[in-house]
C-alpha cells in the first residue's frame, strides 16, 4: 500500500507544472529599459516598422503630443512617422535621462528626457529638447508602450552641435 501511495505522489509531482520564476524589481526594470532603448535605437535609425512593434496592439493605446491626443491607435502613429523619411535628411535622438518606476509587476511608468537634432530637406537644422512620459505594459510578446505623452521645447541650435552634411 505504501508503495502505491509513494508511486502516486511521484506521478503527481512529475505532472505538476514547474513554477514560473518571479522576476525581481531590478530585473523587471532592466527589461523595460532594454525595450525602450531598442525602441529609441530604431527611431534613431529611421527604422519605423521595427520601432512600432514596441507599441501595444491594444484598444487602450493613445499618444499625446504637447497636450493634444494625436494618435488613438498605433497604425496612425506608424503612418505619420513613415513620412519623416521624406522630410528629414538626418536625425539623431539622444537620451539624457531615463527613469523607470514599476507600478506593478506588469506595468511601468517611464520618464525620458532627450535631445533631438535634425536637418530638414530644406537644409535647415533644428534642435529640440523633449520629455516622454510612457506607460509600458508587459504582454506575452514582451514590454510594449500603451500610453505615451511627448512634449518638446524648440531650442536654438548650439554652435557646437551641427548635423553632419
Amino acid at each position: 500500500m505504501k508503495l502505491y501511495i509513494l508511486s502516486g505522489l511521484l506521478v503527481l509531482t512529475a505532472c505538476t507544472a514547474p513554477e514560473t520564476p518571479v522576476q525581481s524589481d531590478e530585473e523587471l526594470k532592466a527589461g523595460v529599459t532594454a525595450t525602450f532603448t531598442q525602441y529609441f535605437r530604431y527611431l534613431n535609425d529611421a527604422n519605423y516598422d521595427s520601432a512600432f512593434t514596441y507599441l501595444a496592439d491594444d484598444k487602450r493605446f493613445h499618444w499625446i503630443e504637447d497636450g493634444r491626443i494625436r494618435y488613438v491607435a498605433p497604425e496612425g502613429m506608424k503612418r505619420a512617422y513613415s513620412q519623416y523619411k521624406t522630410r528629414y535628411q538626418y536625425q539623431r535622438l539622444t537620451i539624457d535621462t531615463l527613469d523607470v518606476q514599476l507600478l506593478d509587476p506588469k506595468t511601468a511608468a517611464v520618464t525620458v528626457e532627450y535631445d533631438h537634432l535634425y536637418r530638414l530637406n530644406t537644409g535647415d537644422s533644428l534642435y529640440d529638447h523633449g520629455t516622454l512620459s510612457l506607460t509600458m505594459k508587459q504582454y506575452p510578446a514582451g514590454w510594449r508602450i500603451l500610453h505615451g505623452h511627448s512634449s518638446i521645447e524648440r531650442k536654438p541650435l548650439p554652435s557646437t552641435l551641427r548635423p553632419p552634411k
